[in-house]
């Protein structure tokens, strides 16, 4: 009886015009009830179905310059602790995956903030989704869907997305393991891989969260983990890294490993 009522209810809300905005829909059960997240005219609303009941539990608007299109979808996690679930909204392009988590926190559903490349509470990132109880963070420095491409785990700590190492083995953080690191390829368009095959003899160093910063005192060279490894993926002067650094590696990351090998970013 419970999803009949639920099904009839889901065609009544979804039922729109040829001209109504698009709508995306998603079902989860926590806790004895189930769940309903609506998105709809940049607003995702969520309703919960307890003992046959429905009523609307809350609802949040989407962030202003998140991309929406048609083919936008709603999927259901629990990465966020709580009575409910948690509602996951994804917008794909070419070559930019938007990503955004919403959770009931404090008794009220809302947008949980990343501290990403874009800020250190951005309402939505750029990300693959949910896996291995992470969200998988992803970014095109090109924006011209041919790469290159990083990447950035995030897990969620004192209500935001931090940035954390990837799932396995960590790499191991060296003088000896951050020179054999092999490189990108040269791409004349980038200005941070235009020298990639420059040579640096690193005097200081330091790793966190998938990421590592080398120098020589002059120069600085950015290293993605990869699996047990390292990837040369940047490198330049502090004021090149500075100003033109667009991978997924958080800012407030690279300040932090920035201040360990003596460099200041303005970011």
């Amino acid at each position: 009886m419970a999803w009949l009522k639920l099904f009839a209810t889901l065609l009544a809300l979804l039922a729109q015009g040829p001209n109504a905005p698009p709508t995306t829909a998603a079902v989860a059960t926590k806790g004895g009830s189930t769940w309903f997240a609506l998105g709809r005219e940049r607003q995702l609303t969520v309703y919960r179905l307890d003992h046959l009941h429905l009523r609307v539990d809350g609802s949040v608007r989407f962030p202003r310059d998140l991309a929406a299109h048609y083919g936008d979808w709603l999927s259901t996690t629990n990465l966020v602790a709580g009575a409910a679930p948690n509602f996951t909204f994804h917008s794909v392009g070419a070559d930019t995956w938007w990503f955004a988590i919403a959770a009931r926190l404090r008794g009220r559903w809302e947008f949980v903030p990343f501290d990403d490349a874009a800020g250190r509470r951005s309402r939505y990132t750029l990300a693959y989704g949910a896996s291995h109880h992470l969200i998988h963070g992803i970014a095109d420095s090109c924006g011209c869907a041919s790469g290159p491409t990083t990447e950035q785990w995030y897990r969620f700590s004192r209500g935001v997305f931090v940035a954390t190492a990837p799932p396995g083995t960590s790499a191991d953080c060296s003088v000896k393991a951050l020179t054999a690191a092999p490189h990108w390829p040269r791409l004349p368009y980038d200005p941070l891989v235009r020298s990639i095959d420059q040579p640096l003899t690193i005097g200081r160093y330091a790793c966190a969260a998938g990421w590592a910063l080398a120098t020589d005192g002059r120069t600085i060279g950015i290293y993605e983990q990869r699996g047990r490894s390292w990837l040369r993926v940047g490198i330049g002067p502090a004021v090149l890294v500075d100003s033109h650094v667009e991978f997924a590696m958080p800012k407030s990351l690279l300040a932090r490993l920035g201040r360990r090998i003596g460099v200041a970013f303005a970011t």
